[in-house]
């Protein structure tokens, strides 16, 4: 399910934070594994409001594989 793989995130970025010494760095891998755990607790809320069927529907029309874009190459200057 997504909330498992939000706090396994979450989890992740918390034991990164552990092992880094840049305090920078640590503050941003700790915020981001409390981003994870919030967007974690907020599925659970819709959830547990509307059924988890709804959330997964939700993350499955939002998960379209990304397309890439072909850059056109200008043409050549003095071709005549």
């Amino acid at each position: 399910m997504i909330v498992e793989e939000y706090r396994l995130r979450a989890i992740e970025a918390q034991h990164r934070s552990a092992q880094v010494t840049d305090p920078w760095i640590r503050a941003s891998l700790t915020e981001l594994a409390e981003h994870w755990s919030a967007l974690a607790d907020r599925i659970e809320l819709i959830e547990a409001r509307y059924g988890s069927t709804v959330s997964a529907e939700f993350f499955q029309t939002r998960q379209r594989p990304v397309q890439q874009q072909q850059q056109v190459e200008p043409g050549k200057k003095g071709d005549g």
